[in-house]
């Protein structure tokens, strides 16, 4: 057993001596060396390692200095609750979009027939400069909304009061609610029960194509949540399935080998309930990493590569400071300082010291996270911390997929008939640690909602089979019991360590139109947009190109540029677009009318994200 600490009566204390003076070791360093690295005196060091009380600020140093020691490492007892790497991008995202949401609750309803019927909601999003003003409200409703492009021209052209609204938009089998209360805002989107959705748009819960299991239910993350609730209703009759949680890559592409993220991200694991008189599945997810998918999944499919994955930890973004984070948890709680120094079993004068922001001790900050909703990251990381570049964020992915690539490459050729194929280019993919298994992608088609052209899978696995055969590369058809074909790409680990060069084509036909000119009064868009293309990431890569070859004898009258979340946009929407906060550098693009050609250009951007080119048509002679 360990010992007790006679300061401070934590017994857990000898515990974290131990785990200062194992991180001190791994890095090598003796404890005057670690002293001089943390401006502590050694006596203060070799105080910690004997099992001490030591305070906030000697926490946030060695936080700071060595990696491997987490917030929830410092402050937690028992298993550690999350990587601080997770934080640290959920705050940088949060900063990105500039909105929050409290809880995004997905609800999924499988009839006797097999038919499922969806609904989600929204609720307390509120914008990180506030949502005073229509143009900010706009902004972030347009980010939260999933439709029809002509349902979200509606939202665009609507009015709404300063002081609260309800405002519901019908769209085809669909319907939009939102709601703002002068403060907060939410959003919510169900099926109407006697209307079938369009055909072209996927299942709703339909599997990521990586996800460990035949089948199941998964939802992605596109925003900002803090609580993510994702429920099962099922056949009453039918009995608790054996069901696990899991998080998974994205929807087209994935490491098949590593594909349950759940012990990096969550190592305390994701909470599942049963509700038998509901026959219902209930999943719990405190700050979902974006780009991901959540769900649960059952009859697992083979998998002997498998391996564990190990997370990465890096620094947590910049925030609020101890006092403030410690004032605001109080203030939740609706208590003042004496009943919260009851509750805490503290002294009055240790809660007024420390929301005026004395360096408290550790035991004190443990008493704190027995509140509601405080985390060990709230605690350490919001001191002399910096906020994370785009760049270590992609490293961060990097180390969380294990994969990487030099350069993925979209050439969209336009026919003259309205054809479109597509030739995807991924240069230089390779491990991003060593393994003695082969490396396995996993690929499908990604369709527009807002489009019902079918997209050929065929061609997508002749492609690659050609390509495979000079490559050294294999490939093959994976079909899912939701009758999805998965197109699979195996690179030998040999070539998997020094690097893999392939190419796949896509085929849509008649989905673009070139004989519309701009003054036929065709443009879906206010922008007078008529068409364009996107691409998007599914694993780190260090370069982006999307090229649109256009016919000879058509040129658009003009382009637009974008980044936007997973949205599948028909359209650009400006107030949406978020290519200035994740790259303040610019995007590149190059124009050149005597190739008939526009090119987009991003260095290491981010999961989850499209890139998008928009063009509006010829004018009229």
């Amino acid at each position: 057993m360990p010992r007790k600490d006679e300061a401070t009566g934590d017994e857990h204390a000898s515990r974290l001596g131990e785990r200062l003076r194992e991180a001190r070791n791994h890095a090598g360093l003796s404890v005057r060396e670690l002293a001089a690295e943390l401006s502590v005196s050694p006596a203060t060091v070799s105080a910690a390692e004997r099992g001490s009380d030591p305070r906030h600020s000697t926490l946030v140093r060695y936080a700071e200095v060595l990696n491997e020691l987490t917030p929830d490492r410092l402050l937690h007892v028992g298993a550690p609750l999350r990587p601080r790497a997770s934080d640290a991008v959920w705050q940088h995202l949060r900063d990105v979009f500039g909105f929050t949401i409290a809880t995004f609750r997905y609800e999924l309803t499988l009839e006797p027939s097999g038919r499922r019927m969806a609904r989600f909601e929204a609720s307390g999003v509120s914008a990180t400069g506030g949502l005073d003003t229509a143009p900010c409200r706009q902004r972030v409703m347009q980010l939260l909304f999933r439709g029809s492009q002509e349902a979200r021209l509606d939202l665009a052209a609507e009015e709404l009061p300063d002081d609260g609204f309800e405002l519901v938009l019908p769209d085809a089998a669909f319907r939009h609610r939102f709601r703002f209360d002068g403060r907060h805002l939410s959003y919510a989107r169900w099926q109407v029960p006697d209307e079938d959705p369009p055909a072209y748009l996927p299942e709703p819960g339909r599997l990521a194509l990586s996800a460990p299991f035949g089948e199941g239910v998964s939802f992605p993350v596109e925003h900002p949540v803090e609580r993510l609730e994702l429920l099962l209703r099922l056949p009453e009759g039918d009995g608790e399935p054996e069901a696990r949680p899991g998080c998974w890559t994205d929807l087209q592409a994935g490491l098949s080998e590593e594909r349950d993220f759940t012990p990096s991200l969550h190592p305390a694991g994701l909470p599942v309930t049963w509700n038998a008189e509901t026959s219902s599945l209930e999943m719990v997810v405190d700050r979902p990493v974006f780009g991901l998918y959540y769900g649960l999944g059952w009859d697992e499919e083979e998998d002997d590569d498998a391996e564990p994955l190990e997370a990465t930890p890096c620094a947590a973004a910049e925030g609020e400071t101890l006092a403030q984070v410690l004032r605001a948890a109080r203030d939740a709680c609706q208590l003042s300082q004496r009943q919260l120094a009851g509750r805490l079993n503290l002294s009055h004068v240790t809660v007024a010291r420390a929301e005026e922001g004395h360096d408290v001790r550790r035991s004190t900050l443990q008493r704190y996270l027995t509140l509601p909703g405080l985390t060990p990251s709230q605690l350490v990381s919001n001191s002399r911390t910096r906020p994370l570049t785009r760049a270590e964020i992609w490293e961060h992915h990097r180390a969380l997929l294990g994969v990487q690539s030099d350069l993925e490459r979209k050439s969209l050729f336009v026919e003259p008939s309205g054809d479109a194929h597509a030739l995807y280019e991924t240069v230089g993919l390779r491990r991003a640690r060593p393994s003695q298994t082969d490396l396995r992608i996993r690929y499908g088609s990604a369709q527009s909602p807002s489009q019902d052209v079918p997209t050929e899978l065929e061609k997508v696995e002749e492609a690659a089979a050609r390509q495979a055969e000079l490559a050294g590369l294999r490939t093959r058809v994976v079909k899912r019991h939701q009758g999805r074909l998965i197109h699979e790409i195996i690179v030998p680990r040999e070539l998997a360590g020094e690097g893999a060069t392939f190419a796949r084509t896509i085929f849509t036909p008649e989905v673009f139109d070139p004989q519309v000119k701009l003054d036929d009064g065709v443009a879906p868009s206010p922008d007078g947009m008529l068409d364009g293309a996107a691409i998007m990431v599914f694993h780190a890569v260090r370069a982006l190109e999307l090229k649109i070859q256009f016919p000879k004898g058509y040129w658009p009258s003009q382009f637009w540029f974008g980044v936007h979340p997973r949205m599948m946009l028909a359209g650009p929407t400006r107030c949406a677009d978020l290519a200035e906060q994740l790259h303040p550098e610019g995007l590149g693009h190059e124009v050149d009318a005597k190739k008939g050609s526009v090119v987009l250009r991003a260095d290491h951007p981010l999961i989850g994200f499209m890139y998008d080119v928009f063009w509006a048509p010829p004018r009229a002679e």
